[in-house]
C-alpha cells in the first residue's frame, strides 16, 4: 500500500515541479482511462471465476451497495457543511 502512495505522490511532485505539454497530459489521461477498465474488466474475471463470491452474490451486491449509498450520503453531507461553513466565514 505504501508504494501506492509513494507513486501517487511522486507524480504529484513531478507535475508541480515538470509542466507537461497540453498533448502529453491528453495521452496520459487516455491512458489512464484504458488502464482503468483494463483493471476492472480482469477483477471483473477474477470474481466471476471464484465460486465462493458467485454463491454469495446476493448477499454481497446489498451490502455493497448500502455502503455505496452511505459514502455518498456521507461525502454530500460533508460538502455541504462545508459550504455552509464557508459561506458563513465569508459573510462574518
Amino acid at each position: 500500500m505504501a508504494s501506492i502512495f509513494g507513486a501517487l505522490a511522486l507524480g504529484f511532485v513531478l507535475s508541480k515541479i515538470i509542466k507537461f505539454p497540453e498533448k502529453a497530459q491528453h495521452f496520459v489521461g487516455k491512458l489512464s482511462t484504458a488502464a482503468i477498465f483494463i483493471l476492472l474488466f480482469i477483477m471483473g474475471i477474477t470474481i466471476g471465476a471464484n465460486p465462493e463470491v458467485t454463491a454469495d452474490l446476493g448477499s454481497l451486491a446489498l451490502k455493497a451497495f448500502i455502503i455505496a449509498a452511505a459514502a455518498v450520503i456521507g461525502s454530500v453531507l460533508a460538502v455541504w457543511a462545508g459550504t455552509a461553513l464557508a459561506r458563513r466565514a465569508a459573510r462574518d
